[in-house]
């Protein structure tokens, strides 16, 4: 950011940006079972855009465990559980809360892995060195000359000895006649995304991927809706110098150059912001800095002189 210039500014904040935050309905503890104990999954899609899984495991089956999920998934929103404490049979509720910004809308769905999981299908190719490659996020060793089939039978032994298969219930792998491996996901995983993948090892091996069955969804967690609006998503509005502007953070770094405005409230009519320099106050930083360095020439004559000497009679 370059330094303010001097001159008269015309400020009007007509609006803040905020987040969109919404409630869940009610529950009656934070370790309350959820879907009958076991594992579901919540669509996020936020500006309307396509839904992000967060898988909610059979460990997280509960309001607090919800909570954990949806953080961990660090996909723009943020949970928190709420004892409001208001006397009834199911005082906690779960806040979830987005990023500032009207492009930061959001909905949030619940999906209790009734319907049909997601089936991925990986070819390989052979492997020309020994070394490493990642599937999903797990480390496979291959060797040099290893088949496409080979290279497959290996990744899914590292597959079913890893968490990505263990700490899943449901999830399983298989090695087609064809070379190929076929990731099956359980419903409750919802809409995988595409697996990771990766040769580090320099092995040159390759790897096609496609959608072999596409995730179709079941119905609703009893008792998981997010459906309650307590603050829509908007932006900053605000006028400066005349102009309208809009932005999605109450901190906007460009609408005046060099200077960042911090916007607390709204304003019932323009302010007028003037931006000046003190000459004075310079001239007494370049003042002391002179002083400072004159000071630090004459320590350092003296110590670097010469030794005196002694007076002999």
């Amino acid at each position: 950011m370059g330094v303010a210039g001097t001159g008269n500014h015309s400020v009007e904040v007509l609006g803040l940006a905020s987040a969109q935050r919404n409630s869940s309905a009610a529950f009656a503890a934070a370790a309350d079972p959820l879907n009958g104990g076991r594992a579901f999954s919540l669509q996020l899609a936020v500006n309307g855009g396509a839904p992000a899984t967060i898988r909610v495991p059979v460990a997280n089956a509960t309001p607090a465990g919800m909570v954990s999920a949806i953080n961990s998934a660090k996909l723009g929103v943020t949970a928190q559980l709420v004892n409001t404490n208001d006397g009834s049979a199911k005082p906690f509720k779960i806040i979830v809360t987005g990023s500032t910004g009207a492009s930061n809308q959001f909905t949030l769905t619940s999906d209790d892995g009734s319907g049909t999981g997601e089936q991925q299908n990986l070819t390989f190719g052979p492997a020309t060195a020994s070394g490493k490659i990642v599937v999903a996020g797990v480390e496979v060793d291959v060797a040099a000359g290893d088949s496409a089939y080979i290279v497959a039978g290996k990744v899914k032994l590292a597959m079913d000895a890893n968490s990505f298969i263990t700490a899943n219930p449901g999830r399983t792998t298989t090695v087609n006649n064809d070379g190929s491996l076929t990731i099956n996901f359980a419903a409750s995983d919802g809409d995988v995304a595409a697996p990771s993948w990766g040769d580090t090892g320099g092995t040159g091996v390759t790897a096609h991927y496609v959608t072999s069955r596409n995730f179709a969804a079941g119905a609703a967690v009893t008792g998981v809706s997010f459906g309650t609006r307590l603050a829509n998503a908007a932006d900053a509005e605000l006028r400066v110098n005349g102009l309208t502007l809009k932005r999605s953070s109450n901190t906007v770094t460009d609408a005046i150059p060099g200077l960042t405005l911090n916007l607390q409230g709204t304003t019932t009519s323009a302010a007028t912001l003037a931006l000046s320099r003190d000459p004075s106050k310079l001239k007494e930083k370049v003042q002391a800095l002179v002083r400072s360095y004159n000071d630090t020439m004459s320590d350092f004559a003296i110590l670097s002189g010469p030794k005196n000497k002694k007076r002999r009679d």
